[in-house]
């Protein structure tokens, strides 16, 4: 019952909370930075990262979940992204490229949701080249790296002489010195090919803070939650419905009555990428009266990029084949269907069925259209009668011993059963098709409607479609949390390494190397098939007193 609590309370609760929340006056930004395996990557392969966020608070009260994105530049489309769970190596996490994706220079961004509260400029961005086969020249690019300063602490690295043999073994010794105040480190570790540019320093630092005055929009996400809102088609404050909410994978289902209140939320989850809801919204039967919308907050679509210097060249256009055009089948074609439309003009059914009689069309309609829907079939067809709730016929009469009983009409608007107060709601200019029967036709018989059965499809361009069109059951998989991924280490996986090309061009990755002060720890890591030396050594990360660590070295 617990998520049960939850939901009524938030519904019930949700504005007072908001207010009590602007009465804060300061608010401090988490700052994120992430180490990138390297800013230069070729179609179909992983982005390895790891994501640091810090807070002056302790971290109890930090994010436990960091967003990572990719996008296209220009209008800031998001291609990829991926929700990463603070783990036992932090944030931990990649990126998996399509093998498709075309070259050129992208944006990698990363935020918390508390983030949020602030400029999206202030988030953590950087450039990402990809090289999809097109050229192979301008490789590298510049990225975010954290400032160097008197206070990082230095790293003593020992290796032999590299041997640049295809598979071949090496440990490097990475020591913390226990002249640097501090008992540990935790850092990230990248051994990269020389094809890949080294990154360029920030300008800035990454690890500032910010206080600014202002109003908690979102939180600092410690849990998995999901949230939203109830609507109404009638845009009236919903009421007396039950909301369910179900997750097949997860062996989760919870229903709750509601009797006043139009937001949700349902918190204390735990569920991966890929994980499907359901949401329901039951209101007495009306099946298109309420419809749930699920909100997952995410960060605006960049306003400033930045400089995007040294671009990688863009896929080369390739030349579709022209197709022969003959004027004489194109216009067989068209006179064809033009006949078949004016001859059956077809309507949405709710059961697919064809025998629809009386379709009225646009140009019948248009006389009418500063009428509603109702007002226009009561006009048209005087056997119907409308009491405030239901349309009945007058023929269809019968008289028991409480009087005289009238069948009533079923109203289906572009297939879906729909109350008929939303056709007082329905302008006659919005309607491109309509079809009133009075008989017992299929259709009326397969909707249990013996009184008759009116169909109305919308013009396409009627704002009253895309209300209709929301179903009260909504089936939606939000952003889950990525599953942990291990990189593929020929050190660890000898037998592999044996039988398999070996063409990496990130040679070692491993997001959480625990240090202690005074002692050294060994990096092993294999040579791949190409072996041109030099690679790259990147180590980042912090001591265990907060001090930034950002060492960059050429292995020869």
């Amino acid at each position: 019952m617990k998520y049960q609590k939850h939901i009524v309370l938030f519904c019930l609760l949700f504005f007072v909370g908001a207010g009590a929340l602007q009465a804060q006056p300061v608010m401090v930004a988490e700052q994120v930075y992430v180490h990138l395996d390297r800013t230069y990557y070729a179609a179909g392969e992983t982005i390895w990262l790891k994501g640091y966020v810090e807070d002056i608070l302790p971290d109890e009260y930090a994010s436990l979940y960091l967003y990572v994105e990719l996008l296209k530049p220009g209008k800031g489309e998001v291609l990829l992204r991926a929700k990463i769970r603070r783990g036992e190596k932090g944030f931990a996490g990649h990126l998996d490229l399509p093998d498709d994706l075309p070259g050129g220079r992208y944006l990698l961004r990363a935020y918390t949701r508390w983030q949020l509260n602030w400029p999206e400029e202030q988030m953590f961005r950087v450039p990402i080249d990809i090289y999809d086969g097109s050229d192979l020249a301008a490789a590298g690019g510049g990225a975010w790296a954290l400032e160097s300063s008197s206070s990082a602490a230095p790293l003593t690295i020992q290796w032999d002489t590299p041997d640049y043999v295809p598979r071949k073994r090496w440990n490097l010794q990475v020591l913390l010195p226990e002249v640097v105040a501090a008992d540990s480190a935790e850092v990230s570790v990248s051994v990269v090919r020389h094809a890949f540019l080294p990154y360029q320093q920030a300008e800035e630092s990454s690890s500032a803070h910010t206080d600014t005055a202002g109003t908690v929009r979102f939180y600092k996400e410690r849990t998995q939650s999901l949230r939203g809102e109830i609507r109404s088609v009638f845009k009236t404050k919903p009421r007396n419905f039950t909301f369910t909410l179900m997750a097949p994978s997860m062996n989760y289902s919870q229903v709750t009555p509601v009797k006043r209140g139009n937001r949700f939320i349902v918190d204390s989850l735990d569920f991966p990428e890929g994980t499907l809801f359901i949401l329901h919204v039951d209101n007495d039967g009306e099946v298109k009266r309420y419809y749930p919308v699920l909100e997952e907050p995410f960060a605006p679509a960049p306003t400033k990029w930045p400089a995007l210097a040294q671009q990688v060249p863009q896929q080369q256009q390739r030349l579709e084949e022209e197709i022969p055009f003959e004027p004489g089948d194109v216009q067989r074609d068209t006179i064809r269907t033009a006949v078949i439309q004016d001859a059956a003009p077809r309507i949405k059914t709710p059961f697919g069925t064809s025998d629809i009689p009386n379709i009225k069309k646009r140009e019948e309609l248009s006389t009418y259209d500063n009428r509603n829907l109702l007002d226009y079939i009561l006009m048209t067809t005087p056997n119907l009668s409308y009491d405030g709730e239901q349309v009945t016929n007058a023929k269809t009469g019968v008289l028991n011993k409480d009087g005289v009983t009238y069948s009533t009409v079923s109203l289906f608007v572009d297939g879906f059963r729909t109350g008929w107060d939303f056709a007082e709601m329905i302008m006659l200019s919005d309607v491109e098709m309509l079809s009133v029967t009075t008989n017992l036709t299929s259709d009326a018989m397969l909707a249990r409607s013996y009184g008759g059965i009116v169909l109305v499809q919308l013009r396409v361009d009627s704002g009253r479609k895309s209300l209709l069109q929301q179903s009260n059951t909504v089936v939606v998989t939000p952003l889950g949390r990525q599953e942990p991924r291990a990189f593929q280490d020929p050190a660890q996986e000898r037998r592999r390494s044996l039988t398999l090309p070996d063409r990496r061009n990130t040679v070692y990755w491993n997001p959480s190397v625990r240090l202690k002060a005074g002692e050294s720890v060994e990096i092993p890591l294999v040579t791949e098939d190409r072996a041109d030396g030099p690679y790259l050594l990147r180590i980042e990360g912090r001591t265990s007193e907060g001090r930034w660590i950002s060492q960059e070295y050429t292995l020869r």
